[in-house]
């Protein structure tokens, strides 16, 4: 620590430095591009027609969704309707790209991206828009179970939350 201070505090001054317009435009430019990087993965067409559509009711859980449906689109994209404590939501998920920002029900605010990342697995992650939070769930299928493993990029405790579990029909 004493190393960092050491070269750390020879440079602060008093007076703002002088102001640097070549600097400032290209962070500003550099600003304005920043993007998350996509979920990326093939198109599994013969198994998202079978999951898409169908009701998966889920086991209790510690955010209290209830149920969920995955519908995709032929592009890929998808739109994610799910049940939380009573309340019917519905989120568009980007395929090679994030989603717009969307106001929950919930006050929330989520952009998505997601893609088939393995033979049965489905990865979808949600940005909390204006903060660095990033969700993280890997639905996985196996007829008509499903297993949604959850993680958070940014976590005071663990990054790896609990699993959730559910079945169709």
């Amino acid at each position: 620590m004493k190393m960092l201070w050491a070269r750390l505090l020879p440079d602060l001054r008093a007076a703002p430095l002088p102001e640097d317009l070549g600097a400032q435009g290209a962070l500003q430019a550099r600003l304005a591009h920043l993007q998350l990087p996509v979920i990326s993965g093939a198109v599994k067409k013969s198994l998202a027609a079978t999951i898409s559509g169908r009701v998966y009711q889920l086991e209790p859980n510690d955010e209290r969704i209830e149920a969920f449906t995955l519908r995709f689109a032929k592009s890929g994209s998808a739109t994610l309707k799910f049940r939380q404590s009573g309340n019917d939501e519905t989120l568009e998920i980007g395929r090679d790209a994030w989603s717009a920002c969307q106001q929950l029900k919930s006050g929330r605010r989520l952009a998505s991206s997601g893609a088939w990342t393995a033979k049965d697995t489905y990865t979808m992650q949600a940005a909390v828009c204006g903060t660095p939070y990033v969700l993280t769930f890997r639905h996985k299928f196996a007829g008509d179970a499903l297993m949604i493993e959850r993680d958070t990029n940014v976590s005071f405790s663990k990054d790896k939350l609990a699993t959730w579990r559910g079945k169709s029909g």
